[in-house]
């Protein structure tokens, strides 16, 4: 019996010391991901910035896990067929949202949302705040 108690000891020290190896190496992975999606989304607020000017009045930014997504301001065209539109929901928010995305790609945006749905509700608010809506503040009620 203390032969198979050894054996058994010696296997699992065995299995948590190959888990613990690939988490270290998964961390070091993660962190270099980190890294280098870091220096994307910063390359990318750079060029959108020198071409549409600065984050805040033509331009918005939105992090993801993926990876920054930046719109622009809606032409007028794009923002009444929006309103006009009365709809409200995913498809209404990503036909005001998806014609402004001026940073990843569009196919790129394509696969975030698909990926992380959540993140079109909170661009579509940032892509009407560019365009002119202001959100109420309701204090004391």
């Amino acid at each position: 019996m203390t032969d198979k108690l050894k054996t058994l000891q010696d296997r699992l020290r065995e299995v948590e010391s190959r888990r613990e190896a690939r988490a270290s190496e998964s961390a070091a992975a993660l962190e270099l991901k980190a890294a280098e999606l870091a220096l994307a989304d910063a390359e990318a607020r750079d060029a959108m910035e020198a071409e549409h000017g600065p984050l805040g009045q033509k331009i918005a930014d939105y992090e993801t896990p993926m990876g920054v997504i930046i719109v622009k301001r809606p032409d007028s065209l794009i923002f009444k067929r929006f309103v006009d539109g009365g709809k409200s929901g995913q498809d209404a928010a990503l036909q005001l949202v998806r014609p402004c995305v001026v940073h990843p790609s569009k196919q790129t945006f394509d696969v975030i949302t698909d990926e992380l749905p959540g993140v079109v509700g909170p661009l579509a608010n940032l892509v009407a705040t560019l365009a002119g809506v202001r959100v109420r503040e309701t204090e004391g009620k």
